[in-house]
This record gives C-alpha cells, sequence and structure tokens, in this order.
C-alpha cells in the first residue's frame, strides 16, 4: 500500500529517545534518510522492535530542532546498521512548517474555520 504523502531522500543528525509509558529506557542518535510529513526512515545502530514509541529530534538543514513523537512500523537490517520506519504520532503546526520547508513542500495554509451560521430571527 502506498504512502499517504512522499518521503524525500535525506541526511538529518537525529537523536531518539525510547519510551516506555512515557519514561525514557534508551537514547541514542542516528540519521534520517527520508523524511515525509507523516513519517521518516531513521538509520541507526541500535534495533527497534516494531511498535516501539520514540521521541524523535530532527536537526534540519536551517540549523532549527524539530521534535516528533512516533512509532517504529517496519524494520530492517542494512550492514551494520538498522533501518526503521517510523510513522508520526501527531505534528504541531511549527513542526510540520519546518518538515515541510526540509522536504520542498509549499508551506500549508492555516486551516479556516467555518463561519458560524447567523441565527435566523423569527419575523412579525
Amino acid at each position: 500500500m502506498p504512502r499517504p504523502e512522499r518521503r524525500v531522500k535525506t541526511n538529518i543528525l537525529t537523536a531518539y529517545r525510547c519510551l516506555d509509558n512515557g519514561a525514557v529506557t534508551n537514547t541514542g542518535f542516528g540519521r534520517t534518510l527520508q523524511l515525509g510529513a507523516t513519517g521518516a526512515l531513521l538509520e541507526s545502530p541500535d534495533p527497534f522492535p516494531v511498535g516501539q514509541a520514540l521521541s524523535l529530534e530532527f536537526l534540519l538543514d536551517n540549523d532549527q530542532l524539530v521534535t516528533v513523537a512516533g512509532h517504529v512500523t517496519r524494520v530492517a537490517r542494512a550492514k551494520a546498521f538498522q533501518h526503521a520506519s517510523v510513522d508520526f504520532d501527531e505534528l504541531d503546526a511549527p513542526a510540520r512548517r519546518l518538515i515541510d520547508l526540509q522536504i520542498g513542500v509549499k508551506p500549508r495554509s492555516p486551516v479556516k474555520p467555518k463561519p458560524k451560521p447567523k441565527p435566523k430571527t423569527k419575523k412579525k
């Protein structure tokens, strides 16, 4: 099944924290090989089990740090490293904007709420 959004090849320094019920169980550094608005492909010397909750910190090309939460959906061994596909749990607007800039997507316009209908007045 294709991804809902494309991922772009990158080479981004990434810090990770493995989480278990919110508690940090392991930390380390790797690099992000692909990045998209909904997930990333992380290369790490450490193996991750499928389902592992992660907090990721990306050092983007514009020297901005972006922190996202996600979970591992797929793992594969690649030579001396592990590759882990990570789906983001949720991105706030500032993180989404910075990731969009990193991957070359035009920043999305904020969604404007629909105007509330005017209350109907009774005719006399």
